[in-house]
């Protein structure tokens, strides 16, 4: 604008006689002059945000937050003389002791580890990583702004340094070896809460390493080592213990297999036993049954009887080691025996009536001879 100024000045101290040219071009040259204005300042009177990104419009006239609004990622008109404050929209990490290589990025805010002392009184060195992200509301974002302006940051880093020093007191050192856990959940907790009051919630929280006296360690890592084999003896006491029981219960169950199967055997050889003893007794009575039909069909006495039993033995069955027949011979059977037949029985006498001298039931007259009585039955 100051060159087209200056050309339209010098158009006039140049030009004698040509004023009305000279209020044409000068007229012209203030329309062009209006209007790049006016497009330069519609073009600031835009802002711009990235997905990742909130704001708050500031106006820079009247040094104050403008219009209540918080405005989110795009293109917004604000006005001119007004521009945005903004606030990233993703998590934000703090980390407190050394940052290995790969792990610094423009998000991470890295400070000293943090110096404590437990309930005891020991010192302690505390690695911390915490990741928080700020709060999307109006309210919080506009009282965040007017307490720290844009130095949240570092107000963040000494809120967390000052509360988890004083959580680090409330525990003592043995609890940071045992318990680092439940060390971590408190510390959690408490930085939570402290930041929430400043526009910000804790997302994630990593007690990262904790380091006592040296001594206190190596007096803690013997403990350890001593608790560590005391437990193994255990287990491996517990791992025999399950061993032999095991055996045991095995040799249990074979000496009850063994059982059974002894039972089994007996039970079989019982009721085998009993089959053969049954088929002998009915081969017996079946073989007495014969004989004695063919004593009944032939008039055998008992004499006859044998031999016959004992020639029919000879001939059906051949003596071997297994099969020997050990009855002697009939004496009916050997060489010079002379048969003697029994003497016939006597007549019967006829019958006579009963008779009071002569009952039924007296005994006969003496000199009558007695009845030839039956063989006995061959078994």
């Amino acid at each position: 604008r100051l060159l087209v100024l200056a050309e339209v000045v010098a158009m006039v101290q140049d030009s004698d006689d040509g004023c009305d040219g000279v209020k044409v071009k000068v007229g012209g040259c203030c329309c062009c002059t209006v209007l790049i204005a006016s497009a330069i300042m519609v073009g600031c009177s835009f802002g711009v945000l990235d997905p990742t990104q909130f704001a708050l419009d500031y106006d820079t006239v009247n040094f104050q937050i403008a219009d209540g609004v918080l405005y989110t990622g795009g293109r917004h008109f604000i006005g001119l003389g007004h521009q945005f404050i903004i606030f990233p929209n993703t998590l934000q990490t703090v980390r407190m002791g050394a940052v290995s290589a790969g792990e610094s990025d423009g998000e991470t805010v890295k400070t000293s580890s943090l110096l404590a002392r437990t309930e005891d009184g020991l010192q302690v060195t505390l690695d911390i990583s915490f990741q928080y992200r700020l709060t999307a509301d109006l309210e919080q974002i506009i009282k965040l702004y007017s307490d720290f302006q844009d130095n949240y940051r570092p107000a963040y880093v000494r809120i967390a340094r000052n509360v988890l020093r004083d959580v680090a007191s409330e525990f003592q050192a043995f609890q940071y070896f045992y318990n680092r856990t439940v060390v971590g959940a408190k510390m959690r907790e408490v930085l939570n809460q402290a930041l929430a009051n400043h526009s910000a919630i804790v997302q994630a929280f990593q007690l990262l390493n904790v380091e006592l006296p040296t001594r206190f360690s190596s007096a803690i890592e013997g403990t350890e080592v001593a608790r560590q084999a005391i437990e193994n003896a255990r287990y491996q006491q517990d791992v025999a213990r399950t061993e032999a029981n095991t055996r045991v219960e095995e040799a249990k169950r074979q000496a009850l297999i063994i059982a059974l199967e002894a039972n089994a055997t007996a039970q079989s050889t019982t009721l085998q036993a009993a089959a053969d003893a049954n088929i002998t007794l009915r081969q017996m009575q079946a073989e007495t049954t014969a004989y004695r039909t063919i004593q009944d069909e032939l008039a055998f006495d008992e004499d006859q009887l044998l031999s016959y039993v004992w020639l029919k033995a000879i001939q059906t069955r051949r003596p071997t080691s297994e099969n020997v027949i050990g009855v002697a011979k009939p004496a009916v059977l050997e060489v010079g025996y002379q048969y003697i037949a029994p003497p016939a029985a006597p007549p019967s006498p006829p019958d006579v009536p009963p008779s009071p001298s002569n009952p039924p039931d007296s005994p006969p007259p003496p000199g009558t001879p007695a009845p030839d009585k039956p063989p006995p039955a061959v078994p």
